[in-house]
């Protein structure tokens, strides 16, 4: 049978979690702005297009009909979900596509270009580069609202939902119109519907975090594994529609952009250890911020391995697979705190999680028990069967 939940706990303080929600679309909104007024008040210096890429350069020039603001070096991947924007489907991909330095690669994060294009048809190319920043800035708020549920379904307070908003990697997604705070949001919101039982709107919220951003695969296969998801059909529905969307989308994508020139291949990959061995030296010769950050998040990577270890739940076991993932990332992914922090996006918030549910289980300073949670160690709290039942 699938997993029974115990007596409901109290519905989650609304007017706190509702707070919590207003303050993390706030601090999007504080965040976005600041990068707005840096380029006065031009969304196209958000999306980063480089001074070293005159011909993105000069196509952004072409379809706005003006001069754009340019970011040193290359720039970074807003540019490229900028170019993405203008073509979502590929149906022109000599016109647009060629410009993405590895098209295939690039075209498996759909979703978040796609939305963003939806805005050209009725308002104008001028409104793309602000549809991205609105977009990060509304996922800032989704992804806040969803934290600070779940940390309430887990005895912790809503505020512990400021972990999502307060998320190194969410913020530099927004920095340059990623797709990274989308993709985590979705993800967020998925781990929330499962807590309510929601299989199939769960199931949608992780096809949404796939189709934004491809390593969230990662998540779901950990999710699919967490104690207390419930059946062996709960679990295949959770994983059977993000995997098989991003299969269909990779087909259709070879199939329009199979014959143009790409990049190198996997870039980011390496032997294990070998990527962060290399970026301190790097740092050790050249002390800054990436000296604290870089450390910080390999540790972050190993505390939550082996927390998950020990607790298979929604809390860990999604991150435990980017925990992984950092073991074997390369050299020019660890060398920047900027890349490493977006590159494990999920660690901070559902480490935070985890840490949140650990402290509320039991005494302590910044939680108490709830009454109706379980042990730290049981089966995924509190959507869990009742005390005698287990899942056949």
């Amino acid at each position: 049978m699938d997993v029974m939940t115990r007596s409901e706990p109290k519905a989650p303080s609304r007017v706190v979690v509702v707070a919590v929600s207003i303050l993390g679309l706030l601090m999007g909104a504080f965040y976005a702005t600041a990068e707005l007024v840096s380029y006065d008040w031009d969304p196209v210096g958000v999306v980063s297009i480089g001074e070293d890429e005159p011909e993105i350069a000069a196509y952004a020039r072409e379809l706005l009909g003006r001069d754009v603001p340019l970011t040193g070096g290359l720039g970074h991947d807003g540019r490229f979900f900028f170019i993405q924007a203008m073509d979502p489907l590929f149906l022109n991909p000599d016109e647009h596509a060629r410009l993405l330095d590895r098209p295939t690669y690039r075209a498996q994060r759909m979703l978040y270009p796609s939305l963003a294009g939806l805005a050209r048809p009725f308002l104008g190319t001028e409104a793309v580069p602000w549809a991205m920043v609105a977009l990060n800035v509304v996922a800032f708020g989704v992804g806040t609202s969803a934290t600070a549920f779940v940390a309430r379904r887990y005895g912790a307070s809503a505020w512990w939902g400021l972990a999502f908003a307060l998320n190194p990697g969410v913020r530099f997604e927004l920095d340059i119109a990623g797709g990274g705070a989308t993709a985590f949001a979705a993800v967020m919101v998925a781990v929330a519907l499962i807590h309510r039982r929601s299989t199939w709107p769960a199931a949608a919220a992780l096809t949404v975090a796939v189709l934004a951003r491809e390593v969230m695969l990662i998540g779901v296969v950990g999710l699919a594994f967490a104690k207390g998801v419930g059946s062996l059909r709960r679990r295949t529905t959770l994983v059977l529609s993000p995997v098989a969307a991003a299969g269909l989308w990779w087909i259709y994508v070879q199939g329009r952009l199979g014959d143009l020139p790409g990049g190198p291949g996997i870039q980011e990959l390496g032997l294990p250890f070998k990527g962060f061995i290399g970026a301190l030296d790097l740092w050790s010769g050249d002390p800054d911020l990436d000296l604290l950050i870089g450390p910080f998040y390999l540790i972050l990577a190993l505390l939550m391995i082996v927390r998950s270890l020990r607790r298979w739940t929604v809390l860990e076991l999604p991150a435990a697979g980017f925990a992984a993932l950092a073991l074997v990332l390369t050299k020019p992914v660890w060398s920047n705190y900027f890349d490493i922090s977006r590159a494990l996006i999920a660690l901070p918030t559902f480490f935070a999680l985890s840490l949140a549910a650990s402290i509320s289980s039991g005494p302590g300073l910044l939680g108490r028990r709830s009454r109706q949670q379980r042990p730290d160690d049981a089966p995924d709290m509190p959507t869990i069967e009742s005390p005698g039942r287990r899942e056949a």
